[in-house]
């Protein structure tokens, strides 16, 4: 799989009910695309999409050939894709997680503290994880993805942060 044409999307979270159906947790705010979505890229494996349905946090997914309590468990906590070809074009200035990594990320006075080496997600917050070298010592830390702490975004160039030097201890 090419992760250039597709984009990380959410996590397969716990079975729920009895014929393979699970909770699904989108990465991302405007989820009113995954109502029309017809497949669902599971790790490797590409599965059709039965139905979703809203829940009052996540939603509840059921994929064809998963039809049983433990073959959804076997899934639990997998990541999901979808093909970039199906999402909305961008406006100028949007972009997707996903497109951080890699970028140098640096300051408001343009210096470079560091790289987003990876991206984590919960439920309620993505992160990004933070490269950086403090003396002579590689060190990572989890940034949010939130406004107090990314001050602009440069696709495909760089990330500038602020008020993030006290997770460094600089």
């Amino acid at each position: 799989m090419d992760l250039n044409q597709y984009l990380l999307f959410g996590t397969i979270g716990r079975p729920r009910g009895l014929r393979g159906a699970v909770v699904f947790w989108p990465f991302y705010q405007n989820t009113s695309i995954l109502q029309d979505l017809k497949q669902l890229w599971v790790e490797q494996t590409l599965y059709q999409i039965n139905h979703v349905r809203s829940l009052n946090q996540g939603y509840e997914l059921k994929l064809q050939t998963i039809d049983t309590v433990e073959q959804a468990k076997q899934i639990t906590l997998k990541k999901t894709y979808i093909e970039r070809a199906v999402l909305p074009a961008l406006e100028p200035g949007e972009y997707y997680i996903q497109d951080l990594l890699g970028l140098p990320v640096l300051n408001k006075q343009h210096q470079q503290i560091g790289v987003v080496k990876s991206l984590e997600h919960t439920p309620h917050q993505s992160f990004i994880l933070l490269e950086y070298q403090q003396a002579d010592q590689i060190k990572t830390t989890l940034l949010p993805i939130h406004e107090n702490f990314i001050y602009q975004v440069h696709v495909p160039t760089h990330v500038i942060v602020q008020n993030i030097e006290d997770l460094l201890n600089l």
